[in-house]
C-alpha cells in the first residue's frame, strides 16, 4: 500500500487498514506526518471513533495513541466528559487504554 501513487490513493486514508494489517508503526508515521502538514488532518480523514473496534486495539492500546490523542486535543475532551470505554488517565501517557 505504501507503493501506491498519492495522487490515487492519500496514505491518510488507509490508516486503519494499516492497523488492520498489522502495521501500527506505519500508521502512527502516517498520522504524525498528516498532523504536521494540517493539525486538522485526523478531522478529515480519520475515523478517530473505529479505534474502538475489536480489530483495531492495536492501535489504542499503543502508548503513541495517547500522545495522539492529547495532540488533537481527545484528552482535554476526555479530562472533561470521561474517558472512552476501557481507558483511563495514565502515569507515563496521557491515556492508557485495554
Amino acid at each position: 500500500m505504501r507503493q501506491l501513487d498519492s495522487e490515487d490513493v492519500d496514505q491518510k486514508n488507509l490508516v486503519m487498514a494499516y492497523v488492520q494489517l498489522g502495521a501500527v508503526d506505519v500508521a502512527f508515521s502516517i498520522m504524525q506526518q498528516s498532523l504536521e502538514k494540517d493539525e486538522k488532518a485526523w478531522v478529515d480523514h480519520w475515523d478517530f471513533a473505529s479505534a474502538w473496534a475489536a480489530e483495531n486495539q492495536s492501535l489504542r492500546v499503543d502508548p503513541r495513541f495517547g500522545e495522539l490523542a492529547e495532540r488533537i486535543g481527545m484528552v482535554d475532551y476526555w479530562k472533561q466528559y470521561g474517558y472512552p470505554d476501557s481507558c483511563r488517565a495514565g502515569s507515563d501517557s496521557p491515556i492508557v487504554c485495554s
